[in-house]
């Protein structure tokens, strides 16, 4: 689809990607060499790539659903994901959504350099969990994403979630480590909010043209 591709393209454009393009990082060349593959996982995982790639291909849906006349009654988007909800919206633009990805990967990767952080989702009630966490008085950690009523994502600098993850395997309760690049919504990338910030002071923002619901309440942005 053209549809899909335009994002792609469009990011191709963007100063933020002068060095390197996202779609060579997303879909690189083929290599054979030994390690190659492994190499480019752990370069796409990283938080600076990862974000403006889900961004391209989250777009490039949401222009195939348009071409489709899908419109939606309401919006919402998982973490990252509100960014492209309220691009969704008519909030940002096509090209601040891609310019917000790459600012707010490149933030919290420079925010994660001074402590190794770690996420592990863990099957039990975010109630539950929190007395497990304030009985167990391990620092740092933090119930990141409450998924579902029996499923939640727990985050904080690796010691203090290897810490956990042995807790958990005393207590009998699930837990499965993310393979992500650091310890989103935690305090290991808290130090990205203030350069961020200031990066938003010069994106134009829109009022929504349909509900955003976010994350944070469950109810819809003003």
């Amino acid at each position: 689809f053209d549809a899909a591709r335009a994002p792609w393209e469009l990011a191709a454009t963007l100063d933020a990607f002068a060095d390197e393009k996202v779609h060579d990082v997303v879909f690189p060349r083929p290599s054979f060499d030994e390690g190659a593959e492994e190499a480019w996982v752990a370069k796409l995982t990283r938080t600076e790539w990862a974000q403006p790639g889900i961004g391209a291909a989250s777009l490039a849906l949401l222009n195939v659903m348009r071409a489709l006349d899908v419109t939606p009654a309401a919006v919402g988007g998982h973490s990252f994901g509100e960014v492209i909800a309220l691009h969704a919206a008519g909030v940002l633009s096509e090209t601040d959504a891609l310019r917000v990805a790459r600012e707010r990967g490149e933030r919290m990767a420079e925010a994660a350099r001074t402590t190794a952080g770690a996420m592990v989702a863990v099957s039990a009630s975010a109630e539950g969990l929190r007395e497990k966490l304030e009985e167990w008085g391990i620092e740092g950690v933090v119930l990141a994403n409450h998924n579902h009523p029996t499923q939640v994502v727990l985050s904080g600098p690796t010691e203090a979630i290897e810490r956990v993850e042995a807790k958990l395997a005393e207590a009998e309760l699930r837990g499965i480590r993310l393979p992500v690049a650091t310890a989103f919504h935690s305090s290991v990338v808290s130090d990205a909010t203030v350069p961020f910030g200031a990066f938003l002071q010069n994106v134009a923002v829109s009022a929504p043209t349909l509900p955003v619901y976010g994350n944070t309440h469950a109810a819809p942005y003003a």
